[in-house]
């Protein structure tokens, strides 16, 4: 899977990093998975890279089905606040789950182009999350575009 993270501070932060080509059927299960993590604690923050991703299979309704995930009662853990870094051409379909967050009521999710205003808008140290980042890049297998 094109994704990795790290969980921080006694599981109130998570630092997560997306690259290459990530199908829909990978991106629903990781968030499900992650939403499992007992390592996490309810009500975490969250900077999520994907700056390096693109998800060309998902949809409008596939953006549904993943905000939807987010209001499963069974859930272990729960995002309070998310900060997703994107690029240009994954902009409007981040926009759009950021839309679907807000009117689930499931998180306060943001999305950036900018690392240091993510950081800034979370309240953690942009050194911190830049040598996270690094090494989970370094950990992490690249894919092809």
């Amino acid at each position: 899977m094109a994704v990795k993270y790290v969980v921080l501070n006694n599981g109130i932060l998570v630092i997560e990093r997306w690259a290459g080509r990530i199908p829909h059927c990978e991106l629903i299960e990781h968030v499900r998975n992650r939403l499992n993590d007992g390592s996490i604690t309810q009500g975490a923050s969250f900077l999520a890279d994907a700056r390096e991703a693109y998800f060309p299979e998902t949809t409008l309704e596939g953006l549904d089905e993943l905000a939807d995930l987010h209001i499963n009662p069974d859930n272990k853990t729960t995002i309070n606040r998310c900060a997703l870094l994107v690029r240009y051409e994954t902009w409007p379909l981040a926009k759009a789950l950021e839309t679907r967050a807000e009117k689930r009521g499931v998180m306060t999710l943001i999305t950036f182009s900018m690392l240091d205003t993510a950081c800034i808008w979370l309240g953690i140290d942009i050194d911190t999350a830049m040598s996270y980042l690094n090494r989970i890049a370094g950990n992490q297998r690249s894919f092809g575009r």
